[in-house]
């Protein structure tokens, strides 16, 4: 690996199980999966105990011939196979850096994904230190829903001066009249009580409107469940098996750029007509195709949510799941990303699929914690009530975290523009804050490029059971900072 660097290549190691990553005295999951989905491939992966299996075990072990040269910032370990040692991950020399393994493999809340996230700042050699800050978007608000519930925890977040995002869909349909006896109904917003329900919290400020989609289905079909607003996906054509899995099928009937950038534009329209105007798009169950993302991109420019990257030179449906720790400037495709990165409370999942609890999301935010400006997001349903939304709330922060008006690290709307700063932030209007180029263009071309065929939950819209792929790509971004000629890799049978 080069006498220079101190360092060199000792072996990949597969023997040892190597399932947790230790970054500034935090334990975090090395390819971990917390629950595995209905239709899950678990080829490779050992069982942990429960619902967990440790899906990426390798590393690339090195050995350190010279302290005074190379610092270990994160360790690699195993809680399966106890009398293995423990072995650097992350390390440094100068301007080299080594990574024992692809972090972005079979990453989730709570994976050492967060740890290379962290240096990448110091890769790139750019530190922010920002406060704790955390956002909460109130998720599937159609007309369609309880206004009662809805208004019950609109008014408990005010009264712990929390601002939150509403993700508004606005039209309900509901073709097959699920809810309704039979008879086939459509709702829009600005003729519902949500509406009014809603519009003195906006006045307020306190409201931060996200467009979650126009209708969250698709027209007549059963997309893949039922046609009904908030369950079906609207933007991709998925179908159910028996065992529960999902196979993801590539666009929907009709779908083009252009499709995509009207639907969106009357979904704007709507709100508008509604009294609201949103400062960004969220997919609905965060799945859309390529041509829908760039088509929509001309009416919101800002996403908030996980994305879901579409391999168009594979077979349909083949993709990856990503989360975001930190707000990215300019996506793969050139969204400005405002991240949702703890996942919801779901106490009844869909059958098969993985429950969460509020222990669970307050986990996840102190894993957070190791990231520098990161930003604690999740996502609630009214209809849960407000007592687990009040045990995420203070548990999050207890930890030492201040909400913050989600629209503060886009853009807020000049109607609603009370958002955009809380007694607790300390962000600019605009909630812009310089990154290098470098930075951003690092992210937005590497997490273009990975593919997978795992499924992943509308229930749970969670990303631990997220393939790796980008097998061929490997280290391609450890050769960009190589600053050493010489690499010398010694490998042991």
């Amino acid at each position: 690996m080069g006498e220079g660097s101190g360092i060199y290549e000792s072996l990949w190691n597969w023997c040892n199980s190597f399932n947790r990553v230790k970054y500034k005295n935090t334990e975090l999951t090395k390819g971990v999966v917390a629950w595995a989905n209905p239709g899950a491939d678990l080829t490779g992966c050992f069982a942990e105990g429960g619902t967990a299996y440790a899906c990426s075990p390798e590393l690339n072990a090195i050995v350190i011939t010279d302290p005074n040269k190379a610092q270990v910032l994160a360790t690699a370990y195993s809680t399966l196979n106890l009398g293995s040692a423990e072995e650097a991950y992350i390390t440094r020399s100068g301007n080299f850096w080594y990574i024992g393994d692809i972090p972005f493999s079979y990453f989730s809340e709570e994976d050492r994904y967060l740890a290379f996230a962290d240096v990448l700042h110091d890769i790139v050699g750019v530190d922010h230190q920002q406060p704790l800050r955390a956002m909460v978007r109130l998720e599937d608000i159609s007309a369609g829903v309880d206004p009662v519930s809805l208004d019950a925890v609109m008014s408990y977040l005010e009264t712990e001066n929390v601002p939150f995002a509403i993700a508004g869909i606005p039209v309900f349909e509901d073709p097959y009249g699920v809810l309704s006896g039979g008879r086939p109904t459509t709702i829009k917003m600005s003729k519902s009580k949500v509406a009014r329900t809603i519009e003195p919290f906006y006045k307020k400020g306190l409201v931060s409107m996200v467009a979650h989609g126009y209708t969250h289905q698709s027209g007549n079909l059963n997309n893949p469940y039922n046609g009904l607003t908030g369950d079906d996906f609207e933007f991709y054509r998925v179908t159910i098996n028996d065992d529960f899995s999902l196979n993801f099928l590539g666009g929907v009937p009709g779908d083009s750029q252009q499709w995509a950038e009207d639907r969106m534009a009357n979904a704007r329209e709507e709100l508008a007509n509604a009294g609201f105007t949103a400062f960004a798009w969220e997919a609905p169950h965060y799945f859309a195709t390529e041509v829908d993302y760039l088509g929509i991109n001309n009416i919101y420019p800002t996403h908030y949510g996980r994305m879901v990257y579409v391999n168009n030179q594979g077979p349909a449906g083949r993709h990856i799941g990503q989360f975001f720790p930190y707000v990215i400037q300019s996506d793969y495709y050139g969204y400005r990303q405002i991240p949702e990165n703890m996942g919801n409370i779901e106490p009844e999942p869909f059958l098969g699929y993985r429950p969460l609890f509020p222990a669970d999301l307050i986990r996840h935010a102190e894993k957070m914690k190791v990231v520098r400006d990161g930003v604690a997001s999740f996502f609630y349903h009214p209809y849960l009530g407000t007592g687990y939304l009040n045990e995420v709330v203070q548990g999050i922060k207890s930890l030492g975290y201040q909400f913050i008006a989600p629209c503060s690290l886009g853009s807020c709307p000049q109607d609603n523009i009370k958002a955009t700063v809380t007694s607790n932030e300390v962000i600019t209007k605009t909630g812009e804050y310089s990154r290098p180029k470098s930075f951003t263009s690092y992210h937005s071309n590497f997490y273009g490029t990975q593919d997978q065929t795992k499924e992943e939950s509308p229930a749970q819209e969670d990303s631990s059971s997220s393939g790796g792929g980008g097998g061929s790509f490997g280290f391609a971004w450890l050769v960009m900072l190589l600053t050493i000629p010489l690499v010398r890799r010694k490998v042991h049978s």
